[in-house]
This record gives structure tokens, sequence and C-alpha cells, in this order.
């Protein structure tokens, strides 16, 4: 049974940020149905899993469950006509896991150009240079404690900032 935990808490560290990434264009940044559906696509998950040989396969496999939950749950949220879920269920499997990254991506690369200059050289310095916090904080004259609320601000900036794009596509 510590066996199996210890898969799942593997699993579902290493899978649930993409797929929640995956979701969260899906839906536009429906943030509660994007929750909604990663719960029923866990369950889905552990009732339905099998090994896979390759990882390709297995996330092409865990994508179209998903796909398959949301559909679920919009057919359950709205009723939809048979032909309007079709047409649903195309457009989401034209969507591949690359274009869903690709296009998160490209939100951030436009966010991050209206940030402001210490902002993103406070990004930068942490994430992309992974220098040390204690560093950087010497380096913009902030105290640690400073530097991490700073970023934390940052970063739920553009969280909200990319939620707000993906509604309005």
């Amino acid at each position: 049974m510590v066996h199996d935990e210890e898969a799942f808490n593997l699993f579902y560290a290493t899978y649930y940020p993409r797929l929640y990434q995956y979701l969260l264009v899906m839906t536009k940044g429906r943030e509660e149905t994007v929750r909604d559906v990663l719960q029923d696509t866990m369950l889905r998950v552990l009732r339905y899993g099998k090994p896979f040989s390759e990882e390709s396969v297995f996330w092409a496999w865990l994508t179209r469950l998903t796909r398959t939950a949301l559909i679920d749950h919009i057919r359950r949220q709205h009723k939809m006509p048979a032909q309007v879920v079709a047409a649903l269920q195309e457009k989401m499997a034209a969507a591949s896991a690359e274009d869903t990254h690709a296009h998160l991506l490209s939100l951030l690369g436009e966010i991050v150009e209206t940030m402001a200059t210490e902002e993103w050289q406070l990004l930068e310095d942490c994430y992309l240079r992974e220098q040390p916090q204690v560093a950087v904080a010497a380096t913009h004259s902030l105290s640690l404690k400073a530097l991490e609320s700073r970023l934390i601000r940052i970063r739920r900036k553009i969280k909200e900032m990319m939620l707000e794009r993906l509604k309005h596509e």
C-alpha cells in the first residue's frame, strides 16, 4: 500500500501542474472548472490507470482522459446538444499539450513585456539566472524577507494577468 501511495504522490507531483496548465488554456482560465475537472481526472486515473511503456504514450492517454472529463463536465453543466459536443471534442483533440505550453509561454512573454524593469530584473535573477535569493536580495538592497514578499506579489500579478487574458480568448 505504501508503494501505491508513493507512486501516486510521484504521479501527482509530475503531472498535476501540466494538466492544470493544459486545462487552464482549454477552459480559458476558469479555475473552478479546472479544479473540478482535475478532481474527476484524478479519480479516473485511479480507476482506469495501467502501466505504459513510454511517457509520451502515457501523456497522450492522460490528456485524452482529461479532455473526456472536461467534456463530461460541460455536458453536466450545460446539457449541450450532441453536435455541439462533437464540435467541442474536435477542437479539443486538435489542441495538443505542446500547443498549450507554447500558448502559455507566449502569454507569459506578453505579460513580462508590460512589467516594470525592477520586477523583471528580480524574476530574471532568481529564476532564469538561478542566483541564490540571498545574493539577489543584497544586489537589490533588499532584505531576504522583502525579496520573498516581492516575488510572491509578482507571481500573483502574473497569474492574475494570465487568467484574465485566458478568460477573454
